[in-house]
């Protein structure tokens, strides 16, 4: 970033380079184009069968069939197993009574305080004397008020709104959470200073009434006893499908079924090819040749399988008529876009021959309703010698040729330099220079890709 920087801060555009971008900015050309489709090509196109034979054997690389594999699975699911231990009644209180500890323990304080800085002999004057008064019947808030020392709370009556009591010194909330509603607390000593403690109010989360619970706390704890039973299961399978040669053992120690997949190939998208990870482990050496059971794929959250190969189908080439359509469209595209070239190359050698023309006239760079290729290409071009036309053969989208005619430059006047346009400028050259800076570097790196 700094040495971006330093080409950026450096940068700079004289007057005429202002001018000259300016110019070429606003410059507008005359052209024109003619089209040579490649779809009409391809209609003048004949193609023998000896030419179709010809072309499946030079190319039957491109018509092999995919591997293929059937797969034998088994699969443990944790939504399909069942806990015969039942849940008691005990169980849920025991887990009602723990809900309530946790919102007990999150309980939050609102507290006021007077707060004296200092703790010698005079500050402890001070405070017995405020809470003297306090003790004598005079408000909280007018004591604090005319003594606290505190100056973000003293004019709200000393209030510290709600907090945890985890939010003050050891010595603060000691005191704090021994109080009752509206109580106040003899002098605290904290490092802070001298304190007097009112209790303002308590607050914590609400608890449902054990009969509005019960049955959410009942698939709590069904969920919990499941997922223990899974995760015991799971690491069951594991060590079953590692030391089995098949699945027959570890589906019987389960009580698990066997089941057998579609065939699929390495670019399936459905039934259990969806998952990336089954597919790798399906097309594994492990599965494929070593006739061994996969490793336990963990599909999601409760769900994990098992592979081991039922049958696999090598790739092969495809038969004939199979693919004659096919072989005879890549043919025809093929002999389509030789006769293009062909046709277009006759055309720039006899350009008075070209007809067709679409011409555009005082047409900007950033001109709409022409195709961006064509322009693009016509703003890139030069006139010929003595300012006559020059041609351009261009391709386009889809195998599409084009020859392209520039006609006419048409050039602004001088701009003046404003300031805008000398930064515009400067920050081109600063990321032309900038990219041909980092370029050198990269082109003299010398990189090796593991």
């Amino acid at each position: 970033q700094q040495s971006q920087a330093a080409w950026q801060l450096t940068a700079f555009a004289t007057d005429t380079e202002v001018q000259q971008a300016a110019q070429l900015e606003v410059q507008t050309r005359d052209f024109s184009f003619s089209l040579f489709s490649l779809a009409d090509a391809k209609k003048t196109i004949s193609i023998t069968d000896e030419e179709l034979t010809q072309s499946y054997e030079d190319s039957t690389e491109q018509y092999m069939t995919l591997e293929s594999v059937v797969v034998d699975f088994i699969e443990l699911n944790r939504n399909e197993l069942k806990d015969t231990d039942g849940i008691d009644e005990d169980e849920l209180l025991q887990r009602y009574e723990a809900i309530k500890e946790e919102s007990a323990a999150k309980r939050e304080y609102r507290a006021a305080h007077i707060l004296l800085l200092s703790a010698d002999a005079a500050a402890r004057n001070t405070i017995k004397e405020a809470l003297a008064k306090i003790q004598a019947g005079e408000s909280f808030a007018a004591v604090t008020k005319e003594y606290s020392e505190d100056d973000s709370s003293k004019f709200s009556g000393g209030d510290l709104g709600f907090a945890s009591v985890n939010a003050y010194e050891s010595e603060f909330s000691n005191a704090l959470t021994k109080l009752t509603k509206d109580q106040v607390s003899g002098i605290v000593e904290t490092r802070d200073g001298l304190h007097i403690i009112k209790l303002l109010d308590t607050r914590q989360p609400e608890v449902a009434s054990f009969a509005g619970l019960k049955e959410s706390l009942l698939k709590e704890l069904e969920n919990e006893r499941l997922q223990t039973l899974y995760v015991k299961r799971l690491e069951l399978l594991k060590d079953e499908a590692f030391s089995s040669t098949d699945l027959l053992v570890p589906a019987k120690e389960l009580g698990l079924k066997i089941k057998t997949s579609n065939e699929f190939t390495r670019n399936s998208t459905s039934g259990i090819a969806v998952n990336s990870d089954v597919l790798a482990a399906a097309f594994s050496e492990m599965v494929l040749y070593e006739e061994a059971n996969s490793d336990v794929i963990e599909l999601d959250d409760g769900r994990a399988i098992v592979l081991h190969l039922n049958n696999f189908k090598d790739s092969m080439v495809k038969p004939f008529i199979r693919v004659k359509r096919q072989v005879e469209a890549q043919l025809r595209q093929r002999k389509g876009a030789d006769a293009l070239s062909s046709l277009a190359q006759e055309a720039m050698e006899n350009k008075g021959s070209i007809t067709g023309w679409q011409s555009f006239s005082g047409k900007p760079r950033n001109a709409k309703g022409v195709d961006q290729v064509v322009l693009s290409k016509a703003f890139t071009m030069g006139l010929a010698a003595d300012n006559q036309a020059a041609y351009l053969l261009v391709d386009l989208a889809a195998g599409d040729k084009a020859i392209v005619r520039l006609d006419a430059i048409t050039r602004a006047p001088a701009v003046s330099n404003a300031d805008g346009a000398m930064q515009k400028v400067s920050r081109g050259k600063s990321f032309n220079e900038y990219k041909a800076y980092y370029q050198n570097f990269f082109d003299d790196s010398d990189v090796t890709r593991n």
